[in-house]
C-alpha cells in the first residue's frame, strides 16, 4: 500500500512513498534512465502516429508501436540492428506500398534528427542535476539508445547537463538494454557504489523492478501505471528535497 507524505520547505507538495521508508542509508550515486525521464522523448511517436494517419490510413498505428516495442525496439537498442532498418522491417509487416514505407521511413529518419538536435530536458532537470553534483553525489546516465555514449555525453551537454555526470553509458555500446542487469551492475562498478548506496531513476515498471531486485533504491517519473518504487515523483528536482530529509543511516 503507498501513502502520500508532505515534506516541508515548500519544495515538494507530496510525493507517493513506499510504506516504512526509508529502509537504507541515503543514497550517495544516482543511476539516470535518459529519455522520458530526463527530457520528453513523446513527440516522434506522435509525430509518426499523424503521418501513418495522412499517409496510410489502414495502417493501425496503436498495433504497429505495440509490435515495436516487443519485437524490435530492444534489437535496435541492444545494438543488434540499426534503427531504421529495423523500423523499415516494421512497416513491411503492415498493410503499406513500396512507395509509402519509402514515404515514412524518410521522413522518419529527418524527424529523429530534428528532435534529437532540439531535444530539450524537462523543467527543473539540468539545474536540480547540477545542485545534487554539487552537494556530492555522484551520477550516472544509462540510457536506452542506438546512440554510443559519447554521442549520449554530447546529447545531454546540449540539454545543459555538461559535467554533472561521472559515467555515462549507452545501450548499443553494453549489447544489452534494460531491463538487463549489465547497464546497472557496470553503472555501479563504474560509480565505485554498493547497491544499497545507490539509487535509480526510471520509468518504466520492467526497468524499476530489476533495480530493486539489485537492491537499488528506486524513484520513479513519468512512470507506468503499474510501476512500483520507493518514491513516485512528480518532477525530477522533487529528489532533492527527499534526500535532503533522508535519514543518512538506515531506520532502526
Amino acid at each position: 500500500m503507498l501513502r502520500h507524505r508532505s515534506l516541508d520547505a515548500g519544495e515538494v507538495q507530496s510525493v507517493i512513498i513506499a510504506p516504512d521508508f526509508p529502509p537504507r542509508v541515503r543514497p550517495a550515486a544516482l543511476i539516470c534512465d535518459f529519455a522520458g525521464v530526463l527530457y520528453d522523448d513523446s513527440e516522434w511517436p506522435r509525430w509518426l502516429s499523424r503521418l501513418l494517419n495522412r499517409v496510410a490510413v489502414a495502417c493501425d498505428s496503436k498495433r504497429l508501436f505495440a509490435v515495436w516495442d516487443s519485437e524490435y525496439l530492444d534489437l535496435v537498442h541492444s545494438g543488434a540492428r540499426p534503427f531504421h532498418e529495423a523500423f523499415g522491417s516494421l512497416l513491411r509487416h503492415f498493410s503499406l506500398t513500396a512507395g509509402q514505407i519509402d514515404e515514412i521511413a524518410a521522413a522518419s529518419r529527418l524527424r529523429r534528427q530534428q528532435l534529437a538536435e532540439y531535444a530539450r530536458p524537462y523543467p527543473g532537470v539540468a539545474a536540480a542535476l547540477r545542485q545534487l553534483a554539487a552537494e556530492g553525489a555522484t551520477l550516472a546516465l544509462l540510457a536506452d539508445t542506438e546512440h554510443t555514449a559519447p554521442t549520449v555525453a554530447l546529447q545531454a551537454e546540449r540539454m545543459g547537463m555538461e559535467g554533472v555526470f561521472s559515467v555515462v553509458l549507452s545501450s548499443a555500446d553494453l549489447k544489452s538494454a534494460k531491463p538487463r542487469p549489465r547497464g546497472y551492475v557496470e553503472a555501479l562498478d563504474r560509480l565505485q557504489a554498493s547497491p544499497d548506496q545507490a539509487a535509480f531513476v526510471g520509468r518504466r515498471a520492467s526497468h524499476l523492478a530489476t533495480a530493486a531486485r539489485l537492491g537499488l533504491g528506486t524513484f520513479a517519473l513519468n512512470y507506468d501505471s503499474d510501476a512500483a518504487a520507493d518514491f513516485h515523483l512528480r518532477r525530477f528536482d522533487e529528489l532533492i528535497a527527499i534526500l535532503h530529509q533522508w535519514p543518512a543511516s538506515a531506520a532502526a
